[in-house]
């Protein structure tokens, strides 16, 4: 246990109880606290960069439907349209009917669908999804309201095909090939990309790297860990009576046996010589001793012990 404990108490950085005397153990003991000394800021670190580091555990949509996001759509005609087609054919995508039947069905379409600006405040919020008809109309947004260090964090993914807008004209018209030539002049040219950039915005781009992001936290948050060092008092406090409890009681065991008198008296016999006896023993003294004889041999006599 004494080996156990001063291993526990070098890893989790609290010392020990016993310095060792010989300098072998010493040593042991200040390379074993070096080594934990590094090992607990190695792992510091590898935890402070898996934290900073953006998850990439989301690349589908079917990703996304078996994770705890909460799923919003952008109110917008578009969206509206494809939950429809997904609800009628199935086997058009998969993986939104998939993204349906696990996020969307059982909630209504006041529920479901809210305004641009909405959606693109909650992705602030953690374990939040928003879709959007357009990525450009997040774009916009999320220039205008984010910081760039919350621009760094964002990931995206294609939910739904692109639908490509069309512009419908009369059969075998001879304005077909017309609008088609200018429309790939327009493309050509940078035109579309221009009037796309002016009105909606491109993708906001992550200057600041992994830049330090500083999050304020309350009392609720720290609700846990004050939760657990309460817990510990509470098992310190029961261990520390039970233990004062168990010495006491083997102390008085200790000494009521000391003093409890004999429930049996017994006598105990010893050899003893008349010449160590008292003057108050009933033993006669030795006889005197004759010359040229030799001694007379050392008597037995009854002697009455104390009970122990």
């Amino acid at each position: 246990p004494v080996v156990v404990m001063s291993v526990l108490g070098a890893i989790c950085q609290q010392g020990l109880d016993k310095v060792p005397n010989s300098a072998s153990g010493r040593l042991t003991v200040l390379v074993t606290s070096i080594t934990c000394l590094f090992l607990v800021t190695a792992y510091a670190a590898n935890i402070v960069v898996l934290i900073q580091t953006p998850s990439s555990l989301i690349n589908t949509v079917t990703d996304l439907a078996n994770s705890p996001f909460t799923v919003k759509l952008h109110e917008f005609q578009h969206n509206r349209a494809f939950l429809r087609d997904v609800k009628k054919d199935p086997k058009l995508n998969r993986e939104a009917k998939y993204l349906y039947d696990k996020k969307l069905l059982g909630h209504s379409e006041n529920e479901l669908f809210v305004n641009a600006s909405t959606g693109i405040e909650n992705i602030r919020q953690p374990l939040y999804a928003f879709l959007v008809a357009l990525e450009n109309f997040a774009y916009f947004y999320i220039k205008q309201t984010w910081r760039e260090e919350e621009k760094c964090g964002l990931s995206e993914l294609r939910a739904f095909p692109r639908r490509y807008m069309v512009l419908p004209v009369h059969k075998q018209s001879g304005y077909c090939d017309l609008f088609a030539q200018k429309y790939i002049l327009f493309r050509e040219v940078g035109l579309i990309r221009q009037a796309t950039q002016q009105w909606l915005g491109t993708k906001p781009e992550c200057r600041s790297g992994n830049a330090a992001q500083f999050v304020s936290i309350g009392i609720t948050e720290f609700v846990p860990a004050l939760k657990i060092y309460a817990v510990g008092i509470a098992a310190a406090l029961l261990v520390f009576i039970g233990e004062r409890i168990k010495f006491t009681m083997e102390r008085e065991l200790r000494r009521s046996s000391n003093l409890a008198p004999c429930k049996k008296k017994k006598l105990r016999f010893a050899l003893v010589s008349p010449n160590r006896l008292g003057a108050h023993s009933s033993c006669p003294g030795p006889p005197p001793r004759r010359e040229g004889r030799q001694p007379f041999p050392v008597q037995a006599a009854r002697v009455r012990l104390p009970c122990v």
